[in-house]
């Protein structure tokens, strides 16, 4: 373990001497962010209303800046939340194919996780199994990080190809990271890392990606006993200027302390979604776009529990008059196995400066 972080330290010290050693670069930020604000109304089945609420789902801000051409930074923050600290990170680019920063980021454990929630997600929000088991929400090891951790990541793409359009892209793109596994500004509680990985394969077209990722590792239940958190996924994607449709499927391993036997008990949670949707361009130069678009969602958080699973059932509007503003409107249906259905009307505005 020791020669490990002596590893990984003196690494750190290499690139960041070099990278201090290129032609300095002005180093003021670009200042950018996005706020949510929502509308939720809750109903039973039989559609009485049980709540209604606006709300603030996210209001980010981004300092994004360089020190050298190829060293640069990040500092990011989420005034929703508390601590508001998101993202806080070194990035040094060697070359394409390999890019290393360290401190404080999203991990790359599935697609959908590496989205801006606001802008690249088609609804109101990412779907279930992303928040519940790539560490976005508390989930089943009840870590929320918002898909983040603290660690160091090596990044690159690979095999550099060329669409009919001109489009240039790899045909591999690759990240792995080395992260502390317990979440954001938080310190690691145990002795053992979680190693993360995703690798993307975009065979002959840049808009079709293949996507596999993994996970292994612990996180702290007690102080004499850690949870097994492991977990992996496969997803596809076909995005271009026209046509989105996604899919993944997330299997998680979790550790969890029974107190009446004093032992770790592990539990598996599974999950799927399916996303598409369609732009329509609209005004006499098309400078806007509509998206009809829909989601189906099935998530069994634990399935050592009997009708455990939930169905989500989701479709909507996303409208797009300029590009930094958008509205989104959504209904879904959510049918848990065993108990009565819910239906939610779902409105978000959100705009980027």
């Amino acid at each position: 373990m020791k020669k490990t972080r002596l590893i990984l330290l003196a690494t750190l010290m290499i690139f960041s001497s070099l990278a201090f050693a290129q032609e300095k670069v002005d180093i003021k930020p670009k200042v950018s962010g996005f706020a949510q604000v929502r509308y939720d109304a809750n109903f039973s089945n039989d559609f009485d209303m049980k709540s209604n609420t606006f709300f603030l789902q996210r209001v980010c801000v981004n300092f994004d800046g360089k020190f050298t051409e190829k060293l640069s930074y990040r500092v990011g923050g989420d005034f929703v939340r508390r601590p508001a600290l998101t993202d806080a990170f070194l990035k040094y680019t060697i070359c394409d194919a390999f890019v290393i920063q360290a401190g404080q980021m999203k991990t790359p454990l599935s697609i959908e996780n590496q989205f801006n929630p606001a802008f690249d997600c088609e609804l109101f929000d990412y779907s279930t199994i992303i928040k519940q088991l790539t560490g976005y929400e508390g989930g089943v090891t009840g870590i929320g990080a918002l898909g983040r951790d603290i660690g160091i990541m090596a990044s690159g793409s690979l095999i550099k190809m060329e669409s009919k359009k001109g489009e240039k892209f790899g045909f591999i793109e690759y990240k792995v990271g080395v992260f502390n596994g317990n979440g954001i500004n938080i310190k690691d509680n145990n002795n053992r890392k979680d190693l993360i990985g995703r690798i993307d394969i975009h065979p002959g077209v840049k808009a079709l990606t293949l996507s596999g990722s993994y996970q292994n590792g612990e996180y702290f239940c007690d102080s004499t006993m850690n949870g097994v958190n492991n977990r992996w996924s496969a997803g596809i994607q076909f995005k271009n200027e026209r046509i989105v449709v996604r899919s993944e499927y997330i299997s998680a391993k979790t550790g969890r302390l029974d107190y009446v036997s004093n032992s770790n008990k592990q539990f598996n949670s599974t999950g799927f979604y399916a996303t598409a949707g369609v732009w329509i361009n609209l005004g006499k130069e098309n400078t806007q776009k509509i998206m009809p678009v829909v989601r189906y969602e099935r998530y069994d958080s634990d399935n050592t529990i009997h009708n455990n699973t939930v169905t989500y059932y989701t479709a909507g509007i996303y409208y797009l008059p300029m590009k930094q503003v958008n509205f989104k409107l959504n209904y879904q249906y959510v049918d848990p196995d065993g108990t009565k259905s819910m239906h939610n009307i779902i409105a978000i505005l959100n705009y980027r400066f």
